[in-house]
């Protein structure tokens, strides 16, 4: 799943650092996806899935919960995500902060 932030929301972000960026994790915590917010215009995050090749789970498996998180430097803030339009190839979603 791609995941789409435009402008307006990478803004309103207000990112303090150079390394600011949002994170994509499972209900289990498994990191699976992260997207650089700092000075861009537009960011897209690739939301990576379980594969069927091996036997450990690394990745997001279907009907499972993700969680974002906005990292500014030591500071972490939880992100509700609103789904506004998917097609077959990708998600568009606003994430208020």
């Amino acid at each position: 799943m791609i995941i789409l932030f435009q402008g307006d929301f990478l803004t309103s972000l207000n990112a303090q650092v150079d390394s600011a960026y949002i994170v994509a994790v499972t209900e289990s915590g498994l990191t699976v996806g992260s997207s650089s917010v700092y000075g861009v215009e537009q960011s897209s995050l690739a939301v990576w899935a379980d594969d069927s090749f091996t036997p450990e789970v690394d990745g997001a498996i279907g009907n499972e919960l993700i969680y974002f998180y906005f990292v500014d430097g030591n500071s972490i803030y939880s992100l509700t995500p609103n789904f506004v339009k998917s097609t077959d190839q990708s998600v568009v979603v606003e994430l208020p902060y």
